[in-house]
Parts: structure tokens; sequence; C-alpha cells
């Protein structure tokens, strides 16, 4: 019996700078971003996947704002059925674990398809569907890796003591310093603690952990909801960029 062919699996790719500079460039950071994401999605074209010839890139745009065109239009597709996946940080972050370190970062396996699921039919009508989103985004990278593998990657002295997301920073803060590590990981310790509030809503800590995830509380819910996915994803990136771009 011949195999089933796989049903195609159409995938996005979102790229941001903040600044105009360097834009002008017939090579420039968008296209690094982008070249990054089809390399990957080339790697997965056992999966069936696919991708779309749109681009969604948002140049002179600052993550601090959720004010950007192109992040609107690929919400606006995913939410209309055109974007089976948007290329998740993490595929690329688990990669280069592998060819630098050579170890499986995650100790469960990506349910891509699942995990986009999850994240992007969110509804954030309220604070605490909002917290409920910071437990998903959580779930869905933090809780998956492995501490083991980590622990074995640190060079702390406490790394006994450390979790998974403290782990993973300080390999980073190896390379690049602690107050460079802090800084980038903010986004991800903020979602965390915004993840603890889940269950205590009332907590004067929440605006603590929304402030350090970047979430500005003058937006709507909706907004807040599209800010912590974007910057939750940007730290994600972050990290593998200073941990393993090239010198």
């Amino acid at each position: 019996m011949a195999k089933e062919d796989k049903k195609p699996i159409r995938c996005a790719i979102y790229t941001r700078k903040s600044t105009q500079e360097g834009l002008e460039q017939e090579f420039n950071s968008l296209d690094a971003q982008r070249e990054a994401g089809e390399a990957y999605i080339k790697s997965q074209k056992h999966e069936n996947w696919t991708l779309i010839p749109k681009h969604y890139d948002d140049g002179g745009f600052s993550g601090g704002s959720m004010d950007r065109p192109a992040l609107y239009a690929l919400i606006a597709d995913i939410k209309k059925g055109l974007i089976d996946v948007v290329v998740v940080y993490m595929r690329m972050l688990e990669e280069g674990f592998r060819q630098e370190f050579d170890v499986t970062l995650f100790a469960h396996d990506i349910d891509d398809e699942a995990a986009m699921q999850h994240i992007s039919r969110f509804a954030s009508k309220d604070r605490t569907a909002l917290l409920r989103l910071a437990k998903e985004l959580i779930r869905v990278f933090s809780d998956r890796l492995d501490v083991r593998v980590l622990r074995k990657l640190s060079t702390h002295a406490e790394k006994e003591k450390f979790g998974s997301n403290r782990l993973l920073q300080d390999i980073l803060a190896k390379k690049v310093g602690d107050d460079k590590a802090r800084k980038v990981f903010s986004a991800i310790v903020g979602t965390y603690d915004m993840r603890l509030g889940d269950a205590h809503p009332t907590s004067s800590k929440i605006g603590e952990a929304l402030k350090l995830a970047g979430i500005n509380e003058s937006n709507s819910f909706l907004r807040q909801g599209e800010q912590l996915i974007s910057n939750f994803g940007h730290s994600i990136w972050q990290t593998g960029k200073l941990l393993f771009k090239k010198p």
C-alpha cells in the first residue's frame, strides 16, 4: 500500500527591526531573519512544510508597540485560515543546540500544529484570560525544556537549584554577560511570573510581571495578549541569535 501523502503545512515568516537603520542595504536584518526562517522550513520538507509567498516584514517598528501593519496582517491571515504554522523560534533554538552542543533541548517533542492552535486562537478579553495565555506560553516552551541537559551545560555553582528558564539564561550569560542575558530573558521571566499569577489574579506582583514582560497596560487586553506573544517569541529568537551567531 502506498504511503499516504501528508497534508501541506503552510508556513509564514514574520520579521521585525526596531529602526530604519540599515534597511536600505541590499541584504539587511529583515532579509537575514527571513533567510533563517526559509532555511528551517526547507529542513522540514519531509513534514511537507511549504512557505507561503507573502512577506510579513515590519521595518522600523518597535516591539514596544502593537501598531505594526505586518503583524496585524499576519494575525488576520491566521484567523482566516490562510496559514497553518508560524515558524516558531523555539524550533530554531532547538536546532542550534543540536548543532552546537549535540544535545536535544526539549524533553518532549514539539507538536507545531497543536502549539499554534493553543496560542494563536486565544481570546484575551480580560486579565484572567491574559494570565491564562501566559500559562500556555510557558507550557509550550519552558515546561518542555530538558532540565537535565541544561544542567550539564551550565557551569553555575548553584545550577542544581535552578529551573529551566534560569538555566537557559545562565548558559546565555556565559556568552554575553549577566546584564545582557537578564535583559533578553525579561519577557520570558515576566511571562513565567504572570503564569504564577493565574492562581492568584489579584496579587500585586502581577503588575511587576507585566512590566517585566514588556506589556503596556494602557492597551486593550487583546493588544496586551498580542504584545505578550510577540515579546515572548522575540526573547527566544534573541537567545538563539546571541548563542549561535557566527563571529
